[in-house]
C-alpha cells in the first residue's frame, strides 16, 4: 500500500490531537490510535517544526560548536585521539542537520556506538578496553538512553537517505548539484541580472540539466536550500574534488573503517577542509546579499588558508533552460 500524503494542515491537526492526550498521560501508541498516521510521521513532523524540542542534552564532550569541531580536526598539534573523534562525529552530525544542533548529541552518540561495536566482541560496556570504554562515555548519556528505551525512539535523528523519486542518488546529492551550478555558471554579460542566483539554479535543476533530478516545487526548494546551505559546499567537495568521505551513515559497515581512514590521513582531512573552505568563498562571491544572509557558514582557523578549486564546467545550456531563467529571474 502507498501511505497516504497528508497536507499541512491535516498534520497540524494530527500533531494537536496527539499531543492533547500527551499531556493527560495518555501512552504515544493509545494517543495516535485512530488518528490515521503512525507515531514515527508525528515526531517527524514535530521535528520538522520545532527540530531541537524534547532532543537529548549534550555530555560535556559534546558541548562544541561545528567552529571549534573544524578547528580541532585542522589542529597539526593535535594528538588526542578522543578529542579528534569527538569533532569528528560532530562534523558528521552538522553535514546532516546544519540548522538543527539539538539533533547533534544523540547523532554523536550513534556514531561513537557503532565506531565502537564493529569488530569488538563486548556485549556490555565493563567489556570495553579502557580506551574503548573511555570514548563511550563521553557520549553516552542516561537521558539519550531513556529516549532509545521508550517510544521517545521514533524523536531521535535518523542517518538514513531516501533515494528520490526511487533513483540511485540522495538529497545530498542533489544538493552538491545545485552548489556545483552556482560555483560553475558563467553570466552571459555584466548585467546583474544575468549573475548566478537560486532562480536560476531550480530552473536549472527542474530542466533537468543534470542525471539527479527531483519533481519540487519553488517554495520546497527555496526550504530545502534555507535548511542546508550551510553544509552545501562541503557536500560538493565531497563529491566533485574528492578525497575523503563523509557523509557517513553509521549503520553501514565500512564506518569504523572510514572513521580510522579520517584520523590516519589527518592530512588529507586538512586539504578537504581547505577545499571546503575555497567552495564556501567561491560561493559567497556568487551568491548576492540576500541570498547569504539566511546562511551561517562555518568559520575556519585562521591557520588553515583555502586550497583553490576549478569546478568541473556545466552541461549545455539550452534555449529552454534560458527562457526559465528568465521567467524565474529573482
Amino acid at each position: 500500500m502507498v501511505p497516504k500524503r497528508h497536507s499541512l494542515a491535516e498534520q497540524d491537526r494530527i500533531i494537536a490531537r496527539f499531543e492533547e492526550a500527551r499531556s493527560l498521560d495518555v501512552r504515544p501508541a493509545e494517543a495516535i490510535a485512530g488518528l490515521g498516521a503512525s507515531l514515527a510521521s508525528v515526531y517527524r513532523w514535530q521535528r520538522a517544526r520545532n527540530p531541537s524540542k524534547g532532543m537529548p542534552a549534550a555530555t560535556f564532550a559534546q558541548e562544541l560548536s561545528i567552529d571549534t569541531a573544524i578547528a580541532r580536526l585542522c589542529d597539526e598539534r593535535n594528538d588526542d585521539r578522543h578529542t579528534f573523534l569527538d569533532a569528528l562525529f560532530k562534523f558528521i552530525a552538522w553535514l546532516r542537520w546544519p540548522t538543527t544542533p539539538g539533533d547533534h548529541p544523540a547523532a554523536m552518540m550513534v556514531c561513537a556506538v557503532s565506531y565502537l561495536s564493529a569488530g569488538r566482541s563486548a556485549r556490555t560496556l565493563n567489556e570495553l578496553p579502557p580506551d574503548a570504554l573511555a570514548l563511550a562515555l563521553r557520549h553516552v548519556s542516561i537521558d539519550t538512553l531513556k529516549r532509545i528505551c521508550s517510544d521517545d525512539l521514533f524523536a531521535m535523528p535518523s542517518f538514513e537517505l531516501w533515494k528520490l523519486d526511487d533513483q540511485p542518488y540522495t538529497k545530498l546529492d542533489y544538493l552538491a548539484q545545485v552548489t556545483h551550478f552556482i560555483l560553475a555558471y558563467c553570466p552571459p554579460s555584466a548585467d546583474p541580472r544575468d549573475a548566478a542566483s537560486l532562480s536560476k539554479a531550480y530552473a536549472a535543476m527542474d530542466s533537468g540539466l543534470f542525471k539527479y533530478k527531483w519533481s519540487i516545487s519553488r517554495r520546497t526548494f527555496s526550504t530545502f536550500w534555507k535548511e542546508s546551505a550551510a553544509s552545501a559546499p562541503f557536500h560538493y567537495v565531497e563529491r566533485l574534488h574528492p578525497g575523503l568521505e563523509f557523509s557517513l551513515d553509521p549503520s553501514k559497515n565500512d564506518f569504523a573503517e572510514n572513521i580510522d581512514e579520517a584520523y590516519s590521513r589527518r592530512g588529507e582531512l586538512r586539504r578537504h577542509l581547505a577545499r571546503c573552505r575555497a567552495a564556501i568563498e567561491l560561493l559567497q562571491n556568487k551568491l548576492d546579499r540576500r541570498s547569504l544572509e539566511v546562511i551561517r557558514f562555518p568559520r575556519f582557523p585562521l591557520s588553515l588558508s583555502a586550497e583553490v578549486i576549478e569546478p568541473p564546467e556545466l552541461p549545455k545550456i539550452t534555449d529552454a533552460i534560458r527562457a526559465k531563467f528568465r521567467k524565474w529571474r529573482n
